[in-house]
């Protein structure tokens, strides 16, 4: 979001004329993620394949489910065993803390770029989520894939921005953002102890982002910006298992994104069906 103040509480239009007639003022904008159409679309699969699975024991009884199983535990890039049913299938949900790598000065020094003298400051935090799937193979191999929403990065800019229509264009084009996406990851499993597994993890992040530009004039954006783009993500994390089917994992995942890598500090729980 990209909200524009001056400060004088006179009504809206005011503040839009004043603001284009450059005497400045403080910006707040956030790029990032969000919770979209994909996303409550794979949700909804997400809870489809758990109640399913409730009720049913074999995957060769659920053809809907194991499509949808597939396509959430990265069946495209990974194949699968020639006896699924020998390993076994997980669902877990994950919430923490994002961090990302954006930084104000460099922020500034794009818009110094672009003929702007502003002072900024960064929210570099977030709650960051995701909702992950998995086959084990076996019990030091997986392959798993999460719905992931990584929040956003919100920035505070004071400074004299001459026509507001352009800054607010200008912005939306170097402003730091985070991302959503879906990752598929191969992980390694290493037990420790009669409860307790190390995991690591390497895959690709296949994300979108996008940053959105707005002032105050009934709140409607004038400029837009989107990105797209597949990187890396690796990470790893302990387990702790309850009982045979449920567990407890804490885990620090790094997303290289093309502008600034963010990196989810998270817990959850796993689910594991027989």
């Amino acid at each position: 979001r990209l909200t524009l103040s001056d400060g004088t509480g006179e009504d809206s239009d005011n503040v839009m004329v004043s603001a284009k007639a450059g005497t400045g003022g403080d910006v707040v904008g956030a790029g990032g993620g969000g919770f979209g159409w994909l996303e409550l679309w794979l949700l909804l699969a997400w809870l489809g394949i758990a109640g399913a699975l409730r009720g049913r024991r074999r995957f060769g009884q659920l053809p809907v489910a194991l499509m949808l199983a597939f396509l959430l535990t990265g069946g495209g890039l990974f194949p699968r065993p020639a006896q699924a049913d020998d390993g076994s299938w997980y669902m877990g949900v994950s919430v923490g803390a994002s961090k990302s790598a954006a930084d104000a000065s460099e922020l500034d020094a794009n818009l110094a770029a672009l003929g702007y003298s502003t002072t900024s400051t960064l929210d570099d935090t977030d709650i960051g989520w995701k909702l992950f799937g998995g086959y084990q193979w076996n019990p030091n191999l997986a392959v798993e894939a999460a719905l992931v929403d990584l929040g956003q990065v919100t920035s505070r800019i004071s400074g004299n921005f001459g026509d507001l229509d352009a800054f607010v264009a200008d912005v939306a084009r170097v402003h730091p953002y985070s991302a959503r996406g879906i990752s598929a990851s191969i992980v390694g499993e290493l037990p420790v102890a009669q409860r307790f597994r190390l995991f690591g993890k390497v895959g690709l992040f296949f994300w979108d982002a996008d940053i959105d530009a707005r002032f105050e004039v009934g709140g409607q954006p004038i400029s837009f910006d989107s990105k797209q783009g597949v990187d890396p993500v690796f990470g790893a994390g302990v387990k702790y298992h309850i009982n045979k089917k449920m567990a407890l994992r804490v885990e620090w995942e790094r997303y290289e994104i093309d502008r600034d890598s963010v990196q989810l500090l998270s817990a959850g729980v796993e689910y594991r069906f027989p």
